[in-house]
């Protein structure tokens, strides 16, 4: 009997202790499976991008992050329901609990994060603003 081949999971699970863990998320490159063709910083940034957007909102606790643009996890809590994170503490395993302890995002939500990152505005007075007016004048 053959083994079925194994389909990809329609949803990424985002554990959230990962908040609490200089290498959570799986050192930032928990997307990388689903999304082999992006480059690490833009692993990173779409990681901060779907914690913000999509894990945040469904936490039972208030929680604020820091986005450290450089670091393995780009992700860092740094206050929990008010109460500041003490990094020792929450690195050790002692620091606040949030619940849920994992959170499913689609695939559906983690792509429309990425191509609202593509749809950078373009700067006032740009050459493309330029010829707009010049059409329009």
């Amino acid at each position: 009997m053959q083994a079925e081949p194994q389909t990809p999971s329609p949803t990424v699970d985002f554990e959230t202790s990962a908040m609490f863990d200089a290498h959570g998320f799986m050192r930032g490159e928990l997307l990388k499976p689903h999304f082999p063709h992006l480059s690490g910083t833009d692993l990173r940034e779409l990681l901060a991008k779907v914690v913000e957007r999509h894990v945040l909102p469904r936490l039972d606790q208030g929680v604020q992050i820091m986005v450290i643009p450089g670091a393995r996890n780009p992700v860092r809590a740094t206050r929990v329901n008010g109460q500041e994170v003490i990094w020792h503490n929450a690195e050790a395993g002692t620091g606040p609990q949030v619940t849920p302890a994992v959170v499913r995002v689609s695939k559906e939500d983690i792509r429309d994060c990425l191509d609202k990152a593509k749809q950078k505005p373009v700067p006032a007075g740009s050459v493309d603003d330029l010829e707009l007016e010049s059409a329009a004048g």
